[in-house]
């Protein structure tokens, strides 16, 4: 669908030495930009391909004359430029190879004409050389020879191997062996070969090459002879053919090999003459092979497999016939034989068909070259002009589809020889030379011509094929309807303006040709009514027939004179005005004409030329308000009014880069835009601009949806084989995710029931999840917010329109057919409107055909739809339609924000009813229903929707809601016609039981009325629920309602056995009570509640079953209720609710609940597990107990507080009910309550307690304590010195990598750098192997270690005890990533508890009461020095935390701060929050010293006392110096 437009076309004469004779070969070097021409006079020149400055000449027949008198008759036989060699090769007819350098390189972009370059003869071939052809990689050089050998040399002249030319093979790539020069010469004893009788292609990828050469003078055709690079032998021989020309192109990619042949028609191409011919000379009959009964069925098989693969080819055989019979086939008018054919060939020599072209009589094929990308075939023919002068003309044919077309064509009148080469890296650029020196550049860009209206215009040479896509969608090469024109399009131009459509086609020959339409874009009614007032007289299939228009412009007439450019492009301006931009030769300027179409008159007048001031342009697109947008090469735009005013517009509003591909905006759009950007650009590398704001990247096509449902839209497609839809109104407000995106633009089953049915269950729960599936897209949640504006193609894939008004984009897929596809973002803005029209039964269509979720049409203005579920139901009639829609229901919205479809469809209002369609009175039910529908409707309607349904409780959500309202207006209509719609919505609302009774209720009315036709019976009713309900469940829920019958009807009509069920109901209904049956299918469905209530009912015999079922499955409190007003039984209840608490290890509960029951020593036992010794003596002086069972219960609660670490409750009792005042102060010890120890011991009067124990215990507990203090204090310095090691490391490695970016040119590393990744900074620090926290070099396995590293594990060193319990998160390890976030988080963990600082306290006061004052001031100093420490240290992580400990922001503010101030800003604050500690950090330090502030431990006279000043010199000198002496050893 794509066709080509011309981009560019530098025409320029080159300024040709008198010595250089006609261009017969030239060659390009892309990179260097030069030209080389090669002269029949034996010169060779260089000339710069942007100006055609001549930049060196070199005579080589004047060179050689001396030397080499046999030059004087040399020819060019190859010239090519040799990228590997850096120089150019040259092959004569006499034998020579000659290497040409320019002066400073083959460029030679530095010398001047009066240069030369180097000339060096490499070799000479004996006999001359007729064709030479380097391979693709340059290493290898194949020589034909005047005698007709073939060589292979290497690029160091060496020669490879040397076979016959002339030899005999197979195809099929069985070639026979190749016999001796005497042997194969025999046959041709004339095989004397000429540059112009042989020529050589290589394959793409280098292994093959292939030769097509005229054997003999006299020979009518050419031999097609393919060879292989390894050996150098001959692989296949060509099928022969009439007319064969020595002219081949191999296709790059390696998947033909194309030939010329001078014959045309269907034999010629498809080889019917030599497939037709009998196999057997002599007119017999081929032999039949003999058959057996037992192999006619292989055969018959074979056979009919043979017709399926072939019959393809013979149906294309037989239209190519009929259309050649017409004359009109591939494009070809009658009046225009066709001129020869191209004949393709495979690999094994056979052929494979071809295609032919149309020409004038006579004319010839002269040259094949194929595009680099395999895409388009350049065709030069000769053929005879006026007056018998020559005349070349280029061809450029493209296949798709198995169609040839014809895209493009370019004449040159009296012009003896043309030759082309496609450039090597430009694509689609085309350098052309003639032989009177005219060098030419042409540059193609591929794209569709469609108009606003999606009719597709197709160039297939002098045939239009026109399709309508908004109508019909017909892949090329069939159409709608075709236009035969006289020659072959130029190029084309598609009138938008005005009611009706109109094709303005500027034809190959220069004249101009006019089809229009009969009403907007209806061309086949078009053809039609053509054919009613002049029938067809041609042959073939009707053809709509152009008006020519003659063309009255003086200005171009003046061009064409002067032999300037041709037309380039053109643009309609008005609904009358064209606009035509030609190209001026030796220019860098363009010249525009505006042509008044005057369709009466059948003329288009000149009415304004502009040539000044107009730079060379690029494309041109029409407008809609009027006018045209002219593209410079360089990406800025002008915009051309009718008149003849043509204006610059803006920077902004242009491109920053050439885009070939561009459409004008819409108006509204434009204005709309950045910067009022007037167009949107696709560039060479896939960038998509609105001007000179980047959309997207990796973009292969575009096409915008000028009008429609939603507005404007543009579509685009991606390398990464994905369709993407954005509306202009979102680009324009900046609310598009493709403008977040920065122009960067990604298995349901269910559980199986248990026992024999679980097959059957997970079948239906995979049937219900593949519905699901084709609603939601796979991968996500069903609330996951899934972008809808992007959806995946086929690879390959490209964008050819999207009709204006519908729903479809029209795809083209690589092998050339069209598909239509609906992206949803588009059908959702349609369901949308629908629904707001109150066209209910148009949006279920478009959510069903385009499997949509169906919540949309619930969600979209929630809760608007509770009030129209009458109307809906009105349209949407159909029973099972409804079911549908209740069945697809779903919790949340995909309406709101992050919902499923929340990205295509516009905000709702906030008074969703100021907006409703007016509805019928009857249906008007106002805000009640939803009222009455959505108990917390306020909190879910306007803007939210029903996104917060869920909070609300499943039963009075959403699916509640439409489930209660769809089912009132269906039942308000016929419920009995609505019985599947009415079941689902009890069902989806998790009502079983009320689908089972209205499945029952129906089974009645059944029985007592006649059921009307069409009207769903019970069973019905229930098999539809089946569908959404597994069997067990709906079988479990007829049993639930005590319904045997119901349940046995579920069992007839399931997959289940009835027979298996049939016992199991038996036995239910054998059970007399009805209390006592319920309790059994209670019991046998699981229900323990129900069962418990219905044994409970069922009397006082069945109390101790209830008692032992409440007790097995935990509801004793239940039974407590139950048995409310029945004293005993409560007591029965609570002894045992009593021991199931203490089972539980709840002693405690249990205490209370056995006094409940009565139990006063169970009741002591359960307190006295629970250390509630209060409550033991206080129940056990309640009941009486003597004072020795006082005693032995206080003996027994001492013992057990005491190990449970409670010793001062311990020593009360001791103290208080056993007077043991030694174990009291023994306890208490332990304990390490001091001052209750000696309140104790002084108090009863045992003073020596204090001696014997409590200075004992103290003084332990002083050591540990003084231990475990100077231990810390030691890993907080360590600790401390190792961060300020590594934190130094840490900025000079970052000063390093900073300093060498800078010095590299690359951006910062701190602007790359992710906010919310604490990894980065150590990523950048594992630099070859070295990290920041280490002296170790990691390489591999191996660990060298240059240096020693402090230890981090600080403190006494203990045992290597495991402990399985024990984290290692927080492990300290030398050298890794984490250790700075460890080592301040072990610094953080040393901070003295307020226990410990409690401790202390306590300590030091009894110190100083034993008199060990100074043992006490020591104590309390070590940890007043720890304090100090911890939080110097801690201060210091606090003003450099670590990267782990830091400040970092949310996600959400993450993309926030991006988007608002940019890559940049965002690093410069991920900076600065790097810098600050995070909260967790402060917190820690904040807590530990709050802990040591409000503990009381720091007693004033055990301070540290200040320094005693000296005195003054000559007053106490001795006891100046005692007091010195012992201040230092204070110190």
């Amino acid at each position: 669908m794509r066709n080509l437009h011309t981009c560019l076309d530098f025409r320029q004469e080159l300024p040709l030495p008198c010595e250089l004779g006609d261009v017969v070969r030239f060659a390009v070097d892309s990179d260097a930009g030069v030209l080389y021409v090669a002269g029949s006079g034996l010169g060779v020149a260089a000339y710069r391909t942007s100006d055609c400055e001549l930049l060196w000449f070199v005579d080589l027949r004047e060179r050689a004359a001396a030397a080499e008198p046999s030059l004087e008759a040399a020819a060019v036989a190859a010239f090519d430029h040799c990228p590997e060699l850096e120089a150019l090769c040259l092959a004569l007819s006499t034998g020579e190879l000659l290497l040409l350098r320019g002066p400073e390189g083959v460029a030679g972009s530095g010398t001047s004409s009066g240069s030369s370059p180097e000339v060096e003869e490499v070799g000479a071939v004996e006999g001359g050389l007729a064709a030479a052809a380097w391979s693709p990689d340059g290493e290898l050089l194949a020589l034909v020879t005047c005698t007709a050998q073939l060589l292979l040399m290497n690029k160091d002249w060496e020669l490879l191997s040397e076979v016959p030319l002339l030899q005999q093979g197979g195809t099929g790539g069985a070639a026979l062996p190749a016999r001796p020069a005497a042997d194969a010469t025999a046959d041709h004893p004339q095989a004397a070969l000429s540059p112009d009788s042989v020529s050589i292609t290589w394959r793409g990828d280098g292994l093959f090459f292939a030769t097509t050469s005229l054997d003999s003078p006299d020979a009518a055709s050419a031999v097609v002879r393919i060879w292989d690079r390894q050996t150098g032998e001959l692989h296949a021989s060509g099928e022969a053919a009439v007319g064969l020309l020595p002219t081949a192109a191999w296709q790059p990619n390696g998947r033909h090999l194309y030939v010329a042949s001078s014959m045309a028609g269907p034999a010629a191409v498809d080889g019917e003459a030599e497939v037709r011919a009998p196999a057997v000379q002599g007119g017999a009959p081929p032999p039949k092979l003999p058959q057996s009964d037992d192999s006619e069925q292989a055969q018959m098989a074979a056979a009919e497999g043979i017709a399926h693969v072939g019959a393809w080819k013979r149906e294309l055989r037989r239209r190519q016939a009929e259309r050649a019979a017409a004359g009109s086939g591939n494009g070809v008018a009658a009046d225009r034989p066709a001129a020869g054919a191209v004949l393709l060939y495979e690999r094994n020599g056979l052929r494979h068909g071809g295609f032919e072209l149309p020409a004038a009589e006579g004319s010839c094929i002269e040259q094949l070259a194929w595009s680099p990308d395999s895409e388009f075939l350049a065709v030069v023919l000769r053929e005879d002009w006026e007056h018998n002068l020559p005349q070349q003309v280029l061809q450029l044919w493209h296949r798709s589809n198995w169609h040839w077309y014809l895209k493009a064509e370019r004449r040159y009148g009296c012009c003896p020889a043309l030759r082309c080469a496609w450039d090597a890296q430009a694509p689609l650029l085309l350098h052309l030379a003639t032989a009177d020196g005219l060098y030419q550049q042409l540059q193609f860009s591929r794209q569709p011509t469609v108009s606003r209206r999606g009719t597709a215009v197709v160039v297939d040479g002098s045939t239009l094929l026109l399709t309508p896509l908004r109508h019909t969608v017909v892949p090329p090469p069939m159409c709608a309807a075709a236009a035969a024109l006289p020659a072959p399009v130029s190029c084309l131009a598609v009138r938008d303006f005005g009611e009706d459509e109109a094709i303005a086609a500027v034809l190959s020959d220069g004249s101009l040709a006019l089809l229009s339409c009969v009403e907007e874009d209806l061309w086949e009614e078009t053809l039609e009514e053509q054919l009613e007032g002049q029938p067809w007289q041609g042959l073939g299939t009707p053809k709509l027939l152009p008006q020519r228009l003659a063309l009255d412009s003086p200005a171009l007439e003046a061009a064409a004179a002067t032999g300037s450019g041709g037309i380039q492009t053109a643009a309609w301006v008005s609904e009358r005005r064209l606009l035509v931009v030609a190209s001026i030769s030796s220019s860098a300027s363009a010249l525009l004409v505006e042509l008044e179409v005057d369709v009466a008159a059948s003329r288009a007048t000149e009415v304004a030329a502009v040539d000044r001031d107009v730079p060379r342009l690029l494309c041109c697109a029409s407008r809609p308000a009027g006018g045209a947008l002219l593209q410079q090469h360089g990406g800025g735009l002008l915009l051309y009014s009718p008149g003849g005013q043509l204006a610059r517009l803006p920077p902004s509003a242009g491109f920053p880069t050439a885009c070939p591909h561009m459409v004008a905006m819409p108006a509204e759009a434009a204005a709309n835009g950045p910067a009022a950007a007037a167009a949107l650009g696709l560039s060479p590398r896939g960038q998509l601009f609105w001007g000179t704001r980047q959309l997207a990247s990796d973009v292969t096509s575009f096409a915008l949806r000028h009008s429609g449902t939603g507005g404007a839209y543009l579509l685009f497609t991606t390398r990464q084989h994905q369709l993407h839809t954005a509306s202009l109104a979102s680009l324009a407000d900046g609310s598009s995710p493709l403008l977040a995106a920065g122009g960067q633009a990604g298995g349901a089953g269910a559980a199986a029931a248990g026992g024999q049915h679980g097959m059957q269950a997970a079948g239906q729960q995979g049937f219900r999840a593949a519905m699901k599936a084709a609603m939601r897209p796979a991968g996500g949640a069903a609330g996951a917010a899934v972008d809808v504006t992007v959806r995946s193609i086929e690879q390959h894939a490209m964008l050819v329109a999207v009709p204006p008004g519908n729903v479809e984009a029209i795809l083209q897929m690589p092998r050339g057919n069209l598909e239509a596809v609906r992206p949803r973002a588009l059908v959702l803005p349609a369901v949308a409107a629908a629904l707001d029209a109150g066209e209910f039964a148009a949006a279920w269509e478009l959510a069903t055909t385009n499997r949509l979720d169906l919540n949309v049409l619930v969600d979209y203005r929630w809760p608007r739809f509770l009030d129209q579920a009458a109307a809906f139901v009105e349209q949407v009639s159909g029973d099972p339609d409804i079911a549908d829609l209740l069945s697809a229901l779903e919790e949340g919205s995909t309406t709101a924000a992050g919902g499923l479809y929340a990205a295509a469809l516009l905000p709702s209002p906030a008074d969703n009813r100021a907006q409703q369609p007016q509805q019928p009175e009857a249906q008007q039910t106002g805000e009640g229903l939803a009222a009455e529908l959505l108990p917390a409707a306020g909190s879910q309607g306007g803007e939210q929707g029903p996104a917060g349904s869920k909070q609300t409780g499943g039963e009075s959500g959403k699916v509640r809601a439409v489930c209660s309202a769809v089912r009132r207006a269906l039942q308000s209509r016929d419920p009995a016609r609505y019985l599947r719609a009415i079941l689902t919505s009890h069902a989806k609302s998790g009502d079983l039981e009320g689908a089972l009774a209205a499945v029952k209720e129906a089974k009645e009315e059944a029985l007592q009325v006649r059921r009307a036709a069409g009207v769903p019976s019970a069973e019905d009713g229930l098999k539809h629920l089946a569908l959404t309900t597994l069997d067990d469940t709906l079988y479990a829920g007829a049993l639930g309602m005590y319904e045997l019958e119901l349940a046995y009807m579920v069992v007839a009509h399931s997959q289940k056995d009835p027979g298996e069920y049939l016992l199991e109901l038996q036995r239910f209904a054998a059970i007399p009570d009805i209390h006592l049956r319920r309790h059994a299918i209670d019991i046998h469905l699981r229900r323990w509640e129900r069962a418990l209530q219905h044994l409970v009912a069922a009397g006082e015999a069945h109390f101790g079953a209830a008692l032992g079922l409440a007790r097995d499955k935990g509801l004793l409190r239940l039974l407590l209720k139950l048995v409310e007003g029945n004293k005993e039984r409560q007591r029965q209840v609570n002894a045992a609710y009593a021991e199931a608490l203490e089972a539980k290890n709840m002693p405690e509960d249990a205490g209370l609940t056995y006094l409940a029951a009565g139990k006063v020593d169970d009741a002591i036992r359960a307190y006295r597990a629970a250390g509630q010794w209060r409550m033991c003596f206080a129940l056990a002086a309640r009941a009486g107990w003597s004072a020795d069972q006082h005693r032995r219960l206080a003996a027994g609660l001492a013992d057990e507080l005491s190990a449970i670490g409670r010793g001062a409750e311990a020593a009360a009792i001791s103290l208080e009910y056993l007077k043991n005042v030694d174990s009291a102060v023994l306890l208490l010890a332990h304990a390490k309550e001091w001052r209750e120890a000696l309140r104790i011991a002084y108090g009863n009067g045992r003073s020596d307690l204090v001696d014997t124990v409590v200075a004992p215990q103290a003084a332990q507990a002083a050591a540990a304590a003084l231990e475990e203090i100077n231990d810390n204090i030691e890993r907080v310095a360590k600790y401390w010195a190792r961060l300020r090691q590594l934190r130094q490391r840490r900025d000079a490695l970052e000063a390093a990598l900073a300093a060498a970016d800078a010095e590299s040119g690359l951006p910062s590393r701190q602007q790359a750098e992710d906010v919310l990744d604490d990894a980065a900074s150590v990523a950048d620090s594992l630099i070859s192997g070295l990290s920041i926290y280490t002296d170790h070099t990691h390489t591999g396995a191996t660990t060298v270690t240059s240096s020693s590293v402090a230890s981090t594990v600080g403190g006494k060193r203990r045992g290597k005890a495991k402990s399985k319990g024990k984290s290692k998160t927080n492990r300290i390890r030398a050298g890794s990533p984490q250790e700075e976030e460890h080592l301040s988080r072990h610094v953080l963990d040393l901070a003295p508890s307020a226990a410990t600082c409690s401790e202390v306290g306590q300590l030091a006061e009894l110190l100083v009461l034993l008199g060990h004052q100074s043992d006490a001031a020591l104590l309390q100093q070590r940890l007043s020095k720890l304090v100090s420490e911890q939080a110097a240290a801690a201060a210091d992580i606090l003003a450099h935390p670590p990267p782990a400990l830091a400040l970092a922001l949310p996600q959400q503010q993450v993309a926030a701060l991006q988007a608002a101030a940019g890559p940049a800003g965002a690093a410069a604050a991920a900076a600065l929050l790097a810098a600050l500690p995070g909260v967790e950090l402060q917190q820690r330090v904040a807590a530990a010293a709050a802990a040591v502030r409000e503990s009381h431990w720091k007693w004033d006279v055990l301070r540290e006392a200040p320094a005693v000043p000296p005195l003054p010199a000559g007053i106490g000198g001795s006891q100046g110096s005692g007091n010195g002496a012992a201040q230092a050893g204070g110190a």
